[in-house]
């Protein structure tokens, strides 16, 4: 028997200010990358360039990066990380945090709690994921033993392709069988599992898993049909943005 529980939609009020003042310090601009790792659902998966990881600049990646997602539940004896952290360890979450990033880079000297603690409100209040994986959290306390897991669906549905997302429109908690409504693309977040999941590139919420300070809503990005508009006279085929030009188009 399977009951999948719709969540509540978001709030209303915007998180721009917030990283429009912080942005005006040269502090939080050096070391964004840090806190958005801090705030990420997922984890990005790739052999890094260490030689170079300790000074100015961009990462330096020496194979193809790929985003990767664990289950809700934490294994036993380790700390929570990534999603993990919006549903455990809330009453410790900004150390937890710090510790999921520390020994990573050169910077954890310089990283606020009190940003830190900013931001969690910030994304708590206006990120539909994060809202996702809150309520899982109400749901494990007040359901102990229950097994449950989340599907992160692809499709918002037709004429909402530029709405922001609500949670309703975006997950369901879904308890016991679940395989008559998982579809192909859905992500769908294992209850407890020691294998992390990854996720295809070409999912709407690819990007916002792992970069919420650039997507804060946890708004839908790319997807695999977009369709390309193109002049009448081209000898293209091509049918659907790439994602190449869609996030070109972007920048």
């Amino acid at each position: 028997m399977r009951k999948t529980i719709l969540l509540s939609k978001r709030t209303s009020s915007l998180p721009q200010a917030v990283l429009e003042e912080l942005l005006e310090c040269r502090w939080f601009r050096d070391t964004i990358r840090v806190y958005n790792d801090i705030l990420a659902f997922t984890s990005t998966g790739a052999k890094m360039d260490y030689s170079v990881i300790y000074v100015p600049g961009p990462y330096t990646f020496v194979s193809k990066t790929h985003h990767r997602i664990g289950s809700l539940i934490l294994s036993q004896g380790r700390l929570p990380k990534y999603l993990q952290v919006y549903i455990f360890g809330t009453n410790n979450e900004v150390s937890n945090r710090l510790k999921k990033v520390m020994g990573q880079t050169s910077t954890d000297e310089n990283l606020e709690e009190t940003t830190i603690k900013r931001l969690i409100e910030m994304v708590d209040e206006n990120n539909c994921l994060a809202k996702v994986f809150r309520r899982a959290h109400n749901y494990y306390e007040t359901h102990l033993g229950e097994e449950f897991t989340i599907r992160l669906v692809p499709n918002k549905g037709k004429g909402k392709e530029y709405d922001l997302p609500d949670t309703s429109e975006v997950a369901g908690l879904i308890v016991g069988d679940m395989s008559s409504t998982v579809e192909e693309r859905d992500i769908v977040v294992q209850f407890q599992s020691e294998t992390l999941l990854q996720i295809r590139d070409g999912h709407p919420l690819y990007m916002s898993l792992q970069y919420p300070l650039l997507f804060l809503y946890g708004e839908y990005s790319f997807h695999t049909e977009i369709p390309l508009h193109i002049e009448t006279d081209t000898s293209r085929t091509r049918q659907f943005l790439s994602i190449r030009q869609y996030y070109a188009s972007q920048i």
